[in-house]
């Protein structure tokens, strides 16, 4: 009863300081009773805080199969509508997945086809490292992504990221307490990042991108397919 009172936006922190101070039957409880809570308040969710929810709950390993198709049925419906200044907190929704193993081929696609929509030299530093990260730490043979992947490669290799950028990622924003990738990484407050202007010679990276956002709707519509 006294979760049902709790304000939707104190949820991600009460779910954070019970994987605290919580342990066994009684963590796995609260955590349940939390994510009934979530169900019924998701409307009233801001991208932030369901972000910021996602992240705690799959680190509790408090995700089960019926409140991961929720949230990925919730974000294919909101996220068309998100701005960019909101879709970090996508990519951290995917890499807080990803850090759980948690595999939802369907969030994965909506999430690259957000990001090509988007254009990938236009994410922030953090988004980009992220979701390569990501993609590779859930990477299947027949997701039908590799091609996305590559399209990612391509613009850490033009940025000259790390491997050390590249796996710091997984922390978050903050990179782990790292003061050069939280110093990479923090690009909040800014004005979003600008399509830089591109030498004559590379139309076709964009040309490569619409193919690649075909392959990725034509393996969505197979999969429903599949599945209906």
């Amino acid at each position: 009863k006294e979760v049902n009172q709790v304000p939707v936006k104190v949820l991600p922190l009460l779910a954070r300081a019970a994987g605290n101070v919580l342990r066994g039957d009684r963590l796995e409880w609260l955590l349940r009773r939390i994510s009934e809570r979530v169900q019924s308040a998701l409307p009233l969710l801001s991208p932030l805080n369901l972000a910021n929810l996602i992240w705690t709950l799959s680190a509790a390993q408090a995700i089960d199969e019926q409140l991961q198709q929720r949230f990925t049925d919730w974000l294919a419906r909101k996220v068309p509508d998100w701005n960019k200044r909101s879709l970090d907190e996508l990519w951290r929704i995917v890499c807080a997945y990803a850090k759980s193993g948690i595999h939802d081929i369907k969030l994965m696609k909506l999430a690259a086809r957000r990001a090509i929509q988007e254009d990938l030299t236009t994410l922030s530093n953090w988004g980009l490292a992220s979701l390569t990260w990501s993609f590779d730490e859930l990477a299947e043979p027949s997701d039908g992504l590799a091609a996305f992947r590559r399209l990612l490669k391509i613009e850490v290799q033009r940025r000259t990221f790390s491997q050390k950028v590249i796996a710091g990622s997984r922390f978050g924003r903050g990179g782990g307490g790292d003061p050069e990738l939280k110093l990479l990484f923090d690009e909040r407050g800014k004005k979003p990042r600008k399509k830089p202007i591109l030498p004559a010679s590379r139309p076709w990276l964009s040309l490569s991108s619409a193919s690649v956002r075909k392959k990725i709707d034509a393996g969505s519509e197979e999969a429903e397919g599949l599945s209906g």
